[in-house]
């Protein structure tokens, strides 16, 4: 026998398997629950971040609606070229690799101001953010970028992860 409150509490369901029937598959962060108990189905989806980890970096990743897709933003801080002082041969390794990446398509290598290395790469994909439609674009991005990850760690001086966003700097307040 269902109560009253048993109910109200398997609604939400109820109405994402119904909105399930209608439009199929869903977004990246497109469903939520108002806190009126209703469903909701944003389309295009909202923005979205999140970040994982592969082979101990920590990527970044951002998720923006097109009109017609969304882009993909990935980026990571590698770690620091060495100075001249701690190797001149170790730099001019590093500055040999990152310049041999730039030949890359989908990933660039980026130096900062204080001598970071950056992974950065934007795509944008011309379908739905279905999530493994997100998790194939990261993973065609991260089968570019794994070669050169791969020597640059062995000579970067290790980066502290500060917890930013896709390429923006946490708040200072």
């Amino acid at each position: 026998m269902d109560t009253p409150l048993a109910a109200s509490a398997n609604e939400p369901l109820q109405m994402l398997a119904a909105a399930s029937a209608r439009q199929g598959r869903f977004e990246v962060r497109s469903v939520s629950v108002g806190e009126d108990g209703q469903l909701a189905v944003e389309t295009p989806a909202p923005p979205s971040r999140f970040r994982f980890t592969f082979h101990g970096v920590v990527f970044h990743v951002r998720l923006s609606p097109l009109t017609s897709g969304f882009r993909l933003h990935i980026s990571s801080v590698l770690g620091h070229i060495p100075f001249t002082a701690e190797g001149a041969a170790l730099r001019n390794s590093v500055i040999e690799t990152l310049r041999a990446a730039a030949a890359l398509d989908r990933v660039k290598f980026v130096v900062t101001h204080g001598q970071q290395v950056v992974l950065m790469s934007n795509a944008d994909v011309m379908e739905p953010s279905l999530p493994e439609v997100v998790l194939h674009e990261a993973s065609i991005i991260l089968h570019q970028a794994r070669p050169f990850m791969t020597l640059l760690q062995s000579m970067l001086r290790p980066a502290i992860d500060l917890g930013h966003v896709a390429g923006e700097l946490p708040s200072t307040k």
